[in-house]
C-alpha cells in the first residue's frame, strides 16, 4: 500500500477549534465562579449553598435537617431566595437540594422571604441585614 499524504486544510482543524472554544468558555466560567463574580446564569447551586453554610458556620446536613428551629427556617428561606434569584433551578430542583418532599414548601418560603425583605413589611430587620451581609459574603 502506498502512503497517501495530503496537506491539512483549515476545514480539517475546525472540529479541534470548536472543541478548544468550548473548553475555553468552560474554564472562564469556572474561574468566574471561583472568584464569586459570576453572572446569574452561571452560578451553581452548590456554590450558593456552600457559601450560605460557610457564612453561618454550619454544614449542609444541618441546613437540610427537618427541624423547625426559627434560625434554621430563616436560613432555608434565604437559601431558597438565593437559588431562585441566582440559578435557573426549578422549584422541584430547589426542593430536592434543600431536602423537601415537594415544591410547595419552596413556594411558601419564597413568598414569605419576599414579604419579609420588602420595604413595606415592618419587623424582620435582622433578616434584611443578614441577607445583605450574605450577598456581600458571596460577592454577589
Amino acid at each position: 500500500m502506498e502512503d497517501i499524504k495530503r496537506e491539512i486544510t483549515p476545514y480539517d482543524l475546525y472540529p479541534i477549534f470548536e472543541l478548544m472554544d468550548k473548553a475555553q468558555k468552560k474554564l472562564e466560567s469556572l474561574l468566574i465562579i471561583n472568584k464569586g463574580l459570576a453572572k446569574s446564569d452561571s452560578i451553581s447551586a452548590e456554590y450558593l449553598i456552600g457559601g450560605l453554610c460557610d457564612y453561618y458556620g454550619i454544614n449542609r446536613d444541618e441546613l437540610i435537617i427537618r427541624r423547625r428551629n426559627r434560625n434554621l427556617v430563616i436560613r432555608r428561606k434565604l437559601a431558597a431566595k438565593l437559588l431562585s434569584t441566582y440559578t435557573d433551578c426549578t422549584l422541584e430542583q430547589m426542593a430536592t437540594i434543600l431536602g423537601y418532599k415537594n415544591h410547595a414548601t419552596i413556594l411558601y418560603h419564597l413568598r414569605a422571604i419576599d414579604e419579609q425583605l420588602s420595604n413595606n413589611f415592618y419587623g424582620y430587620l435582622e433578616t434584611k441585614t443578614e441577607y445583605k451581609q450574605l450577598l456581600k459574603h458571596l460577592k454577589l
